[in-house]
């Protein structure tokens, strides 16, 4: 009887080990990008090479045209591990999707645990829903898998939901190709958004502790002259600050209020200007603010060299540049505030609350940048009054008793529409407050001014998003190329495509862009993240 007992502890010993061994992480999945730059990751063989070679032609069109980038996953087993938490993390490993948009999919599948994964980015959630993705698996892919006929499975899913993407309907016309294949305007090229080139700060610190250690070496005793010029750190600290310079200040007013252009086409180049991109109202210093930041840095640098002889480094100008940027945004942050209360004297709650939220917007980001003396205190009191413009109750106009706030729950009967998407899309919040006694009801929006939405020209919503970018002219060295992007209203459906410049190519730049934006495109994934959304199927 003991000889039975030890048997089976040496057993279940012995499986546990065995199942410690079989225990499989995100690392362990072949990476399609990094073997055949392809988008499907099968190492037991489960698709035929045909039906690889269909998905990923569809998925290639997919990515390319801007609508999403999907990675088809099929494994044997993951060991002890769940299949919908293992996708959760494999899709945030891989980074799946564009790291602006978040349009990535992952669908995935363990024929061991006999389970079916869809994992979406937050980008695609409006788009492909919880409920859309379930309903994909059991019409067009679990039927199929229990037959193991995992190439119809698999190509019938993939069109699905590219027809979903394009056209807003999952139940695609299989006499058709129309719906899943890809527009027949050419958009092989995806137009990469024209952002500034700044210079890596690792790379300029690097350097500087070269230099700065051997410009500041102690001088040997006896020495009668002592070198106190500046180093090589110093006017790297200097190029520094002249690219970091533009960037903060974008980042903590905006970008400056174009000028409307007189064209032909109005269209062209008059792209709609997100929420989260508008410009201060109450102060844009711009060119002229930097201008006033960098004269009062070199003045302050001047004045340590000549009147206390400091030997200036690369530190030391960093030091300086944000001595000078932190008093810059205490003043700066004062003459909003200034100016705001100048403007909004008089003005009802909702509209301080809607002013004041767009001015400080993007100042909050400062606070967290330049906290000290004032600024963190002063936005933390900032958040606390504005809570107070929005919570403080209404008195009904009949009876003059206090209204009632609606939760989030029980308030979208009483919001339109379009009010009501606005909330799904995070870019409008709606209060809804009640009398019962008098069946009075007042509606206040507040704009998520973080929000990467504009407003539509037809409904005045603010619904309208960018769904696809196409170039139709690459640029070259010589001349600018131009591209099409298209929007579209989720609230009333209005689409209009946009026309927008791409700048020469400098000659320097042109042959080592070229092949490495070819390379990136093929070999990695876009940078997204899961937003948790997607569905599961087992059979």
């Amino acid at each position: 009887m003991r000889l039975k007992s030890l048997l089976l502890v040496f057993l279940v010993t012995l499986f546990s080990c065995q199942e410690k061994k079989q225990r499989i992480t995100p690392q362990d999945i072949p990476d399609p990008k990094q073997t055949d730059g392809g988008y499907v990751s099968d190492p037991a063989h489960m698709l035929s090479a045909s039906a690889t070679a269909t998905i990923n032609s569809m998925l290639t069109d997919l990515d390319k045209e801007g609508t999403a980038q999907v990675a088809v996953v099929l494994q044997e087993d993951i060991g002890v591990e769940d299949p919908t938490d293992f996708a959760h993390k494999l899709f945030n490993t891989w980074g799946i999707g564009s790291k602006e948009t978040n349009n990535g999919l992952l669908i995935f599948l363990v024929r061991d645990a006999r389970k079916l994964v869809f994992e979406t980015g937050k980008g695609l959630e409006g788009d492909l829903p919880d409920i859309l993705c379930y309903r994909i698996q059991q019409e067009y892919m679990i039927p199929h898998i229990k037959e193991d006929n995992y190439d119809e499975a698999f190509i019938n899913g993939v069109k699905s939901v590219a027809a979903q993407l394009r056209t807003g309907n999952y139940a695609y016309d299989e006499t058709s190709d129309e719906a899943y294949m890809a527009p027949v305007t050419d958009s092989s090229l995806v137009a990469a958004e024209d952002d500034m080139v700044v210079a890596s700060p690792q790379a300029f610190a690097g350097a500087a502790d070269e230099m700065q250690e051997y410009a500041e070496a102690p001088v040997e005793q006896g020495s009668d002259f002592i070198d106190r010029s500046p180093g090589a750190g110093f006017y790297i600290g200097l190029v520094l600050m002249l690219f970091l310079s533009p960037v903060l200040m974008h980042a903590c007013f905006g970008g400056r209020r174009k000028k409307k252009k007189k064209h032909p086409d109005p269209d062209v180049d008059n792209i709609p200007v997100s929420i989260k991109e508008m410009s201060n109202d109450f102060l844009r210093p711009g060119w002229i603010g930097l201008l006033l930041i960098h004269i009062t840095a070199w003045w302050l640098l001047w004045f340590m060299d000549a009147h206390y002889n400091v030997r200036l480094g690369f530190f030391k100008v960093l030091l300086v540049y944000y001595a000078t940027w932190v008093v810059f945004m205490h003043l700066a942050v004062l003459i909003v505030r200034l100016r705001a209360e100048t403007a909004l004297r008089g003005a009802d709650r909702h509209t301080r609350w809607q002013r004041l939220s767009a001015a400080h917007s993007q100042l909050e980001f400062s606070g967290y940048i330049f906290p000290l003396p004032f600024l963190l205190l002063y936005l933390r009191w900032y958040r606390h009054e504005q809570q107070k413009l929005r919570d403080t109750p209404y008195d009904c106009p009949h009876c003059h008793q206090a209204l009632h706030r609606l939760d989030e729950k029980t308030e979208d009967p009483y919001l339109e529409k379009a009010q009501v998407i606005e909330e799904k899309l995070s870019s409008v919040d709606y209060d809804v407050w009640r009398c019962d006694k008098d069946d009075y009801q007042l509606v206040l929006d507040y704009t998520d001014f973080h929000a990467a939405v504009s407003e539509c020209p037809s409904c005045e919503h603010k619904t309208f998003q960018c769904k696809t970018t196409r170039t139709q002219k690459r640029a070259t060295t010589k001349a600018a190329g131009w591209g099409i992007k298209t929007y579209l209203c989720a609230a009333c459906g209005f689409s209009k495509d946009y026309r927008f410049t791409i700048p020469k190519i400098s000659e320097s730049s042109s042959s080592s862009s070229s092949s490495s934006s070819s390379s990136s495109s093929g070999s990695s994934w876009g940078g997204g993240s899961s937003g948790g959304g997607g569905a599961s199927s087992s059979w």
